[in-house]
């Protein structure tokens, strides 16, 4: 009787811990590619860590995995790319991109571009279950995981090629 009452009681934790478990993994994924934590808050069903990425266009990287009905949630990934010093032909640009993205809805898969004088951010998202990144009990599927992860940091980072001197 025990062990079906903590069988039940650990199916229920994996269940409701699916969103920690897959933000671990990409935390892991992300530090194995060389790019170091440098930011991280966790609330329930929201977590959130910033990457620092030194790469040709991106500086940082924001990736955020927020859970938001049962094991439904959305995964936001925010770039950041920094320019020494604003030209006003790029203040000007900037006032045209930010009008342009007025409409946008990264949570469709949109990449809304945004300029704070000398960063440019790009933020885009998605809505998944949790579930497809899973592969079994507490066992996250790492190829799909890293796959999407992978194609989401190149989309950030083509965003932001245009921007960048």
């Amino acid at each position: 009787m025990l062990k079906a009452l903590t069988s039940i009681f650990q199916a229920y934790q994996e269940m409701t811990s699916k969103d920690e478990i897959v933000f671990g993994e990409i935390i892991r994924w992300m530090i194995e590619q060389g790019w170091p934590m440098i930011g991280f808050t966790a609330q329930e069903g929201y977590q959130r860590a910033r990457f620092l990425m030194k790469d040709e266009v991106l500086h940082s990287l924001e990736i955020i995995l927020d859970k938001k009905v049962a094991a439904i949630s959305t995964l936001t990934l925010r770039g950041q790319c920094r320019n020494q010093l604003a030209d006003p032909d790029d203040m000007i640009s900037m006032f045209k991109t930010d009008f342009q993205n007025i409409l946008k809805l990264p949570i469709f898969g949109q990449m809304k571009i945004n300029h704070e004088y000398n960063s440019i951010y790009a933020t885009t998202a998605g809505v998944r279950k949790l579930g497809d990144y899973m592969s079994g009990r507490g066992q996250v599927n790492r190829p799909v995981l890293e796959q999407d992860l992978h194609a989401k940091i190149n989309d950030v980072r083509e965003a932001l090629r245009k921007f960048k001197r």
